[in-house]
């Protein structure tokens, strides 16, 4: 791809417009860099919009400073989802891009957005970044160390909204929008503190298919000051738990969207009940990675008893090993009730103790690295939580002999999807 628009063949067309949004609340310490950098672009906004949640520092005068190319308005702090909604309200142009107000866009990320957008003909562009950490000594560009993301799944197996649904790894700087999908999936939701770009990006991702490209397209800044509006502030350090606290609310409404079918349709197999029950685990692995046990072990005992002389494929046990590999997990023996209901699913038959097993084994990496680290309480909670799943069904064997499996199931990748799918640009 052209880091540029210089030839002809890569200019925008004159009716391709693109809003900026800056959404922000007392980031004067990095808005000015943010900004620069949108203005910055080879493919400019037609316009820029920072839209303060009532600041208490010197956000306005960092803005003024950018005279008429930046649109500022201003509100009683509510959170950043009420000032993503006002300002998409007030935007002009048919794509939006959202920049968050810590982060610094590349020169050439709109530009590799819209070639994106024109060579996939979705209706959603987006793309990779680099992180780098900030002391708070304000390093000047040259001094900073970046990084790749912690974590940006292998596009060419499986449909990308498995991997999003499994994961957030797309963020909003990295995201170009054509407002028709932001009006069709409706607004930000107001009662999410957090999750609200991951929230937004599943109902996206349900709504219609996301061109996603490689390429670099924001850098994105680890800090740690306070996150949240006013009345949910918290740490960098209580991320995580507001994290999880938050991706459960998410889900819990998105269930309704998340019928079998859409995760059907991931999969294609000479018998449709090899589908369906591969689809019920990838569902309850979307589950799981969100600490969701009682949606997830609905799932997998339903998928228990579908085809159960049929051996687990392969590709079913990578579903059950990832459902324990996101990056929540608990550090704790899991709840009474939550071990209960593990216990009923082993004695649901052979396939049900070789499921539980696989999700149990699916652990040691977790426990090899408690144990390599010396971290013994750690290590004696996550092998409790192992034990707790798959009780003593180490070994396995007769029916749930996965390498035997003679399973004509397969995983759809993005191409190959049928409906519901998400698209990966090839570089």
């Amino acid at each position: 791809m052209s880091a540029s628009p210089a030839n002809a063949a890569d200019r925008p067309p004159a009716g391709f417009t693109v809003s900026a949004i800056v959404p922000t609340y007392n980031r004067a310490a990095y808005l000015r860099e943010t900004l620069k950098a949108v203005l910055g672009q080879t493919l400019a906004p037609r316009e820029l919009i920072v839209w303060d949640d009532g600041s208490t520092d010197a956000t306005s005068d960092i803005c003024a400073q950018f005279g008429a190319a930046v649109t500022y308005r201003r509100q009683p702090n509510a959170g950043k989802s009420r000032a993503l909604n006002e300002a998409l309200k007030l935007a002009k142009s048919e794509f939006i891009w959202i920049v968050d107000d810590d982060d610094i866009p590349r020169p050439d990320g709109c530009q590799h957005l819209y070639e994106t957008l024109q060579s996939s003909q979705a209706r959603i562009a987006a793309g990779s970044f680099v992180r780098f950490h900030d002391d708070g000594h304000r390093q000047p560009e040259i001094a900073r160390t970046l990084k790749p993301p912690s974590y940006w799944p292998d596009l060419t197996t499986g449909t990308a909204l498995r991997h999003i649904l499994e994961e957030c790894f797309i963020f909003q700087p990295g995201m170009l929008v054509n407002r028709s999908c932001y009006k069709a999936v409706g607004g930000f939701r107001e009662d999410l503190p957090r999750s609200i770009d991951y929230e937004m990006l599943v109902r996206l991702a349900l709504h219609t298919p996301i061109a996603i490209s490689n390429e670099i397209i924001f850098e994105q800044r680890i800090h740690s000051g306070n996150r949240g509006p006013r009345s949910a502030r918290h740490a960098a350090g209580d991320m995580q738990a507001r994290w999880v606290e938050n991706d459960q609310k998410a889900f819990a409404k998105l269930k309704p969207k998340l019928s079998l079918d859409v995760f059907e349709d991931m999969f294609e197999a000479d018998s449709h009940d090899l589908c369906r029950r591969a689809a019920l685990l990838q569902r309850g692995c979307v589950f799981a990675r969100r600490l969701m046990w009682h949606e997830a072990i609905d799932d997998f005992m339903q998928a228990s008893m579908i085809a159960r002389n049929e051996p687990l494929a392969p590709i079913e046990a990578s579903i059950l090993k990832r459902a324990v590999s996101g990056k929540y997990f608990p550090t704790a023996a899991l709840e009474p009730e939550v071990a209960n209901r593990f216990a009923t699913l082993r004695r649901n038959g052979n396939l049900a103790r070789v499921l539980a097993a696989t999700l149990s084994r699916g652990m040691a990496w977790r426990i090899r690295k408690s144990f390599q680290r010396g971290n013994a309480k750690k290590f004696a909670a996550l092998s409790r939580i192992a034990y707790q799943i798959g009780g003593g069904g180490a070994v396995i064997h007769g029916n749930g002999n996965t390498a035997t499996s003679s399973s004509t199931l397969r995983e759809r990748s993005s191409h190959r999807a049928r409906s519901i799918a998400t698209q990966l640009v090839s570089q």
